[in-house]
């Protein structure tokens, strides 16, 4: 079924700014400090991207700070008749003012931030989705929706993995969402003995389990990725722990699919959706009662999916920041520190990638985010159970 995308509230009229000083308990509920913190944003991203952006509107209507740039350095600007208060001590000319809004993401708003296409979609990611859509071309003609329906209605509910990975014991405690991957595209296999076909993903899910792991994702793409849709059940036989089918979910029939093949969430990848299919994949994965991850890499594509995290239902929501880049395969772990400023609840944030150490894990806490996804570090290891167990021990 395809789903009608909510239409944006009115963007006419324009927010007022609290004076500078003033405490959380206007309208808006954003005061000087939460205003702070998206120049601090606008400063770190605007650093680490090399560029100088306008980044749209507010939504759920919040309350804006114009930071601009000077050709030296960020002047941060209230609406209080202040003016401009430079952080350079040689400003000496204004330039183009950069509007930086703080963007909640169950904002009962909804609103369109970004265009309707998914921004810069990266060259490796296309090659990827391209033989995706063949791919699924092929497996609808073989198998129809209502044999998938048929398997399904045989199914129990699915396992709550947000309930899961979203559940602290203690406020220093990260959730780890621990990968089975065999292989990737930037580092091949992982390990020699992951190419075997006698390779058991069972086995893994076993050792994350005992070592505290609080769900499980499993990669399922063949080509790419070298995983299989049947490791699913082999996962959910072998432990209690929910898991995330992590795939390029590009089509509803796959939605309809991962719920048969008994995954209890699903990835879906902002970078390579556009706004209504976001929309409408995580409209069906919530009437099918699966939990989805929609991950997202750049600040354009965050703001895009922010607006659809936890909807149409905020218990079966939450976003992944994946600290690499797809167009290049590099990691780096600050990514999610910079992207988690645009966050208002980062409890719903999961970062993924480049994640190896107890200090990654307490960086992270820092600004908020709880849970990571670690997957390549563990699966390096002969035993991946041991090194899920070392890096919650001393986080």
């Amino acid at each position: 079924a395809t789903h009608a995308t909510i239409p944006p509230r009115s963007t006419t009229g324009q927010s007022a700014i609290p004076p500078r000083g003033h405490s959380r308990d206007g309208p808006s509920g954003t005061g000087s400090k939460s205003l702070r913190r998206m120049i601090h944003a606008a400063q770190a991203i605007a650093a680490a991207d090399s560029a100088i952006e306008a980044i749209g509107s507010i939504a759920g209507g919040g309350s804006t700070v114009a930071s601009v740039w000077c050709g030296v350095g960020w002047t941060s600007e209230f609406s209080d008749g202040g003016g401009a208060s430079c952080n350079n001590a040689e400003c000496a000319a204004a330039g183009t003012a950069v509007r930086m809004p703080k963007i909640n993401a169950h904002s009962s708003a909804r609103r369109r931030t970004m265009h309707d296409a998914p921004a810069n979609p990266p060259n490796a990611l296309d090659e990827i989705v391209a033989f995706k859509r063949e791919e699924v071309a092929r497996a609808k003609s073989r198998t129809g929706l209502d044999e998938l329906k048929e398997r399904i209605a045989e199914l129990g509910r699915p396992r709550n993995f947000f309930r899961a990975v979203t559940r602290h014991d203690s406020n220093i405690d990260t959730s780890i969402i621990a990968e089975i991957k065999r292989r990737s595209p930037s580092a091949g296999w992982i390990r020699p003995e992951y190419e075997s076909d006698g390779f058991d993903p069972a086995v893994i899910a076993r050792q994350y389990h005992a070592a505290g792991a609080a769900a499980i994702s499993c990669l399922t793409d063949e080509k790419y990725f070298g995983g299989r849709l049947d490791y699913l059940f082999k996962v959910k036989d072998a432990v209690p722990l929910p898991v995330l089918r992590k795939d390029f979910i590009i089509d509803p029939w796959q939605v309809w699919e991962s719920r048969a093949a008994g995954a209890d969430a699903i990835l879906l990848i902002a970078e390579c959706l556009s706004q209504s299919e976001l929309v409408d994949l995580s409209i069906l994965a919530r009437e099918l009662q699966l939990t989805t991850l929609i991950e997202c890499h750049d600040m354009d594509n965050l703001l895009r999916a922010l607006p659809h995290v936890g909807f149409p239902d905020r218990s079966y929501g939450l976003l992944g920041i994946n600290n690499r880049d797809l167009s290049t395969m590099k990691v780096d772990l600050n990514h999610t520190t910079r992207l988690s400023m645009m966050v208002d609840d980062p409890s719903i944030l999961v970062s993924e990638s480049g994640i190896r150490t107890p200090a990654d894990l307490r960086k992270l806490r820092e600004v908020g985010v709880r849970i990571a996804l670690v997957g390549e570090s563990l699966m390096r290891e002969a035993e991946p159970g041991a090194a899920l167990r070392a890096l919650r021990a001393r986080a």
